[in-house]
């Protein structure tokens, strides 16, 4: 047992979203205000985002809403990749370094080549203590506490929180947004923990139910748009994590340009869909692949209506852009549910390491 209460440490981490969430707002709020102005003096039109696995994730969903809320377009590229893709010659630029560790060595190499170039590099990170930490040359902490599950949860959640609030500012900072749509945004933020409280707690049983019902699938794909594809990214290599079974993410309608031929029966596909991504898309390409008897399970924010879909759950109205702050939790616990029910454990995939050297 990993306490009196949980049963795993991933279900607890899950669990220990909404404190996680509400003291990182609290230790967070000053400094990231500081490094959003440290940014915006530093960059003209080079700003690149790095992470690996579920950082990397975190770094899409960055580069979504700093192109909604900016129309600027950061470059977000896999740590592994950064040194080969980097240009010889680089006029000024800011690196955003994502490590849940600090410690990812592709995510170190990356930095130490950026230094060298003369990038400007945020780190951040749940380590204080951490190589990136020491060597970046300012530090967002994510304030989520020791992870104990290998499979990222409460720590991926404090990432994408505090990467919204750094986007936020950046957006206000540059004055592509006005005082209105800043203290609305923020608003949002800050009802963030206990709306992830409410989600948990309303969903987890539904979820538990789902995963039972579609333990013995093949494949899952997981598809969204908009920021909820990033999402379906993380959701899918949650999965994979936790699970050892094969799952993969996809653009909603980009599943419909050739993964589309491995569906059938056994095959579960989970929408992910928000009312500001179009809902007559999601109706559209959910009445497809019914056509070939997928099973379907919506994830919503309770704008949607698709009878046909076997499973619907409906989540709070949250601002798109910062959708999957909400939305992580339920596909958390059903890769948690699923790799229980399939006899796994889910805090230790056998095959992973939780820092990746």
């Amino acid at each position: 047992m990993a306490s009196k209460e949980y049963s795993h440490f991933m279900i607890k981490e899950i669990y220990e979203e909404p404190c996680v969430l509400e003291e990182t707002l609290k230790e967070s709020k000053h400094s990231i205000k500081v490094v959003a102005n440290e940014v915006a003096l530093r960059f003209s039109d080079l700003l690149y985002v790095i992470g690996s696995g579920t950082s990397y994730h975190a770094g899409l969903s960055f580069q979504y809403a700093v192109s909604k809320l900016m129309g600027f377009y950061p470059t977000v590229i896999p740590a592994s990749e950064f040194i080969s893709w980097l240009p010889e010659q680089i006029k000024q630029a800011v690196l955003i370094a994502i490590s849940q560790s600090g410690e990812s060595i592709d995510v170190i190499r990356a930095v130490r080549a950026s230094l060298s170039k003369g990038i400007y590099v945020v780190g951040v990170t749940n380590n204080s203590q951490s190589t990136l930490a020491n060597i970046a040359h300012t530090v967002l902490l994510t304030h989520a506490g020791e992870e104990r599950a290998l499979a990222a949860t409460k720590t991926y959640s404090a990432q994408l929180f505090v990467l919204s609030m750094l986007a936020t500012e950046l957006a206000y900072i540059s004055k592509t947004i006005d005082i209105k749509t800043y203290r609305k945004l923020m608003n949002s933020l800050n009802n963030a923990p206990t709306m992830v409280e409410n989600v948990i707690s309303q969903v987890n049983e539904i979820i538990k139910e789902v995963a039972m019902k579609f333990v013995r699938s093949n494949n899952i794909f997981i598809l969204g748009s908009g920021s909820l594809y990033p999402l379906a990214l993380e959701g899918a290599l949650k999965i994979k994590e936790t699970c050892n079974m094969f799952s993969e993410g996809f653009a909603l309608r980009e599943f419909l340009h050739g993964p589309m031929q491995l569906i059938g029966p056994e095959t579960l596909i989970i929408v992910l869909a928000h009312r500001e991504f179009g809902v007559e898309p999601v109706k559209e390409v959910i009445s497809k692949l019914k056509s070939f008897d997928a099973p379907i399970m919506l994830i919503n924010d309770a704008q949607i209506t698709v009878p046909i879909a076997d499973v619907n759950i409906s989540l709070p109205k949250f601002p798109g852009v910062f959708s999957p702050i909400i939305y992580v939790p339920v596909l958390q616990l059903f890769a948690y549910y699923l790799s229980v029910l399939r006899g796994l454990d889910p805090d230790k995939p056998t095959k992973l390491s939780k820092v990746v050297k």
